[in-house]
């Protein structure tokens, strides 16, 4: 018992939250010169959305999210302490609730947010937006030439064993091997032969799955079976033919509907003068939906925000002679949170230099 008293008195220790403020004006001061040359959303990802990252790549540094983990107990652990409720404390009760609601929304927001990535070319426009994060299995039938679009399931939730429904009377998927990273060996992308596992990236955007598929049928002419082997950096689909049928499966990143549709209209870049190196750059794009139809200027230190969604300009990208934009596209349905608490806060200022003029006048008209 006294040694948990002990660890809650520690927890609660101003010098810690003298600490804690401290590293969070530092990594404000630092992020705010760092989005300069790498835009918001950079200066975003690096500082405040992280754990800790690394300076100079070698000398680790705590990030936003594990400051606020750490304040947030310190000023629970003073609260459990100090606090006593009176009136001429309710001001002070409200700060800390306000500021404790902060910390603990933005924590938890960090498992609601919704991150992928649009790229477009100009004139090119979309309502869909791609998950690295996320991979899904796409499966299409060749019928006469034409391809139909037999369905898309999210590989998540896929273990060995499992059948994957498939909406093609006679026709069964079922996964006999699941590997989260690996590599794949072939005669062509369109031919794998086979897959090795490798080790397991600790970021999932940096991993490529691929699962081993047994592809059965049975009708009226018989039974057949294909093995398949998919692979999620083959970049085409692979070809299963059984029976007469042939199935065309594919692993990609997965998609994500957005509310609205985005056209890039012109994609501009400033150089820094005498060089390559891009200074700046932004995007005109056209968002259209069923509430809005307007142009907006999409830049490194101006997003474009529409309801729970914030579009970042982040980077840009060649292909064959042309210049693709590349936004960021970051879902927050909580994003309210800040605005909230900070209502919360200003009023229990409020309240105690009203409460705290209001004595000091009622103890000079006493006098």
């Amino acid at each position: 018992m006294k040694f948990i008293k002990n660890l809650i008195k520690t927890a609660a220790s101003l010098k810690l939250t003298v600490f804690c403020l401290l590293f969070v004006c530092i990594l404000v001061m630092w992020g705010t010169f760092y989005q300069v040359d790498f835009g918001i959303y950079a200066a975003q990802k690096r500082y405040f959305d992280s754990w800790f990252f690394l300076i100079k790549g070698l000398i680790p540094f705590p990030g936003l999210k594990s400051i606020i983990v750490v304040l947030a107990i310190n000023l629970l652990a003073s609260g459990a302490c100090r606090f006593s409720f009176r009136m001429e404390k309710l001001g002070v009760f409200l700060i800390h609730i306000g500021t404790v609601a902060l910390i603990v929304g933005t924590a938890f927001s960090s498992f609601l947010i919704n991150e992928s990535v649009l790229s477009l070319f100009e004139g090119e426009k979309s309502n869909v937006s791609i998950k690295s994060s996320e991979w899904e299995i796409a499966f299409f039938k060749k019928e006469n030439g034409n391809l139909t679009n037999a369905g898309f399931h999210n590989i998540d939730h896929l273990k060995p064993g499992v059948t994957i429904p498939f909406f093609t009377d006679g026709i069964s998927i079922l996964v006999e091997q699941i590997y989260q990273n690996c590599e794949a060996y072939g005669s062509s992308p369109h031919k794998i032969e086979s897959l090795k596992p490798i080790e397991i990236e600790h970021s999932r955007d940096k991993n490529i799955p691929g699962l081993i598929l047994l592809v059965s049928k049975q009708d009226a002419q018989g039974s057949f079976n294909s093995r398949a082997f998919i692979y999620g950096g083959a970049g085409v689909p692979a070809h299963c033919a059984i029976g007469r049928d042939t199935l065309l499966i594919s692993l990609q990143p997965g998609h994500f509907k957005l509310p609205v549709q985005i056209e890039l209209i012109k994609f501009t870049k400033e150089e820094h003068p005498g060089t390559q190196t891009a200074k700046s750059y932004s995007s005109r794009v056209r968002v259209s939906g069923p509430e809005l139809n307007r142009e907006v200027v999409i830049s490194m230190n101006r997003p474009f925000r529409y309801k729970s969604f914030t579009f970042y300009q982040t980077s840009y990208s060649m292909q064959h002679g042309r210049t693709a934009s590349t936004l960021s596209v970051v879902e927050n349905p909580v994003r309210f949170v800040p605005y909230l608490t900070g209502i919360i806060i200003m009023l229990g200022l409020l309240y105690h230099f009203i409460y705290k003029f209001a004595v000091s006048g009622f103890k000079g008209q006493k006098k």
